[in-house]
């Protein structure tokens, strides 16, 4: 049975459970990482939380030997990349800088055999964001413009793209449960999308 590891942010972490059940007897989901930082939950071992594009990159440099193990790395980054300071009008990883960093990755994951999956980054409701966070915004012109790049940067290295932007967004229903993060109902969801994508690329 073929398997796969999941690096991301907390969106991640949050559908990872459903979508390990959902793969089930067809996909090997290992659970053989370090504890999560975001919840003490058993359930959410299904893989690594990455922040941002930098760490995320970091985190596989420093791990060559272990991932190489998996046949497929499903991998996600951005979210933490686009926190915006208005004080200087600074991203957290500016988007040359992001650009850099997954070309930089996709390249090392490939180089070590296992296949790179680029998973996009989620939407961002400005307003709800900014009355519910003080210290920095996020902006979904942001997620956009920084999607845009990882399926340029993924496609030109020959990395499947599953665009879980595209297919939240377009939910018809009550999406988020805090900030950027989504209700329980969502992440099934995107859990769903998302094996469905993982069974058509294995086959």
């Amino acid at each position: 049975m073929r398997s796969f590891y999941v690096i991301g942010d907390s969106i991640s972490i949050q559908y990872g459970p459903h979508l390990r059940r959902m793969v089930a007897g067809v996909l090997e989901c290992r659970a053989d990482r370090e504890p999560d930082l975001t919840t003490s939950d058993s359930e959410s071992l299904v893989g690594t939380y990455g922040g941002d594009s930098g760490t995320l990159l970091a985190y596989v440099e420093a791990h060559v030997e272990k991932l190489n193990g998996y046949d497929y790395l499903l991998l996600n980054s951005g979210l933490h990349d686009i926190r915006f300071d208005p004080r200087d009008g600074s991203h957290l990883v500016e988007i040359n800088r992001f650009e850099a960093n997954l070309g930089r990755l996709l390249e090392t994951v490939s180089g070590f055999g296992t296949k790179p999956i680029w998973v996009t980054t989620t939407p961002v409701d400005d307003a709800r964001h900014q009355s519910l966070v003080t210290g920095f915004e996020r902006h979904d012109a942001d997620v956009v413009a920084y999607n845009e790049v990882a399926m340029r940067t993924a496609h030109e290295m020959g990395a499947p793209v599953i665009d879980l932007y595209r297919f939240t967004k377009n939910l018809a229903t009550q999406l988020y449960a805090d900030n950027v993060h989504f209700t329980e109902e969502v992440q099934a969801l995107q859990a769903a999308f998302i094996a469905g994508a993982l069974f058509a690329l294995c086959r």
